[in-house]
């Protein structure tokens, strides 16, 4: 899964900001102007980091390892993010 975010001029007006990805599910490497800033574990339900305000470019790569593929559970095993991704929440 890939998202990449265009966020220019949008930042402006404070020191740093917060990003909060409330329901994610497996490994996501957070990059910043290109650059790895964060890099979450699979372990991780939810996320949250500081971004610089001269920030460009927000890029967040999720995995998408490890599906269940047989039994009850089937339904139930959504990967990638699952919510919302909040600015300053």
């Amino acid at each position: 899964v890939y998202t990449s975010l265009e966020i220019v001029d949008h930042l402006q007006g404070q020191d740093e900001h917060s990003i909060t990805i409330p329901a994610i599910a497996d490994n996501a490497i957070v990059l910043i102007n290109g650059r790895v800033h964060y890099q979450s574990k699979h372990t991780d339900n939810s996320i949250e980091f500081k971004i610089p305000s001269d920030t460009k470019t927000l890029t967040i790569l999720v995995e998408n390892m490890g599906r269940i593929n047989f039994g009850p559970t089937l339904g139930h095993s959504r990967k990638g993010i699952l919510d919302k991704v909040l600015l300053n929440k």
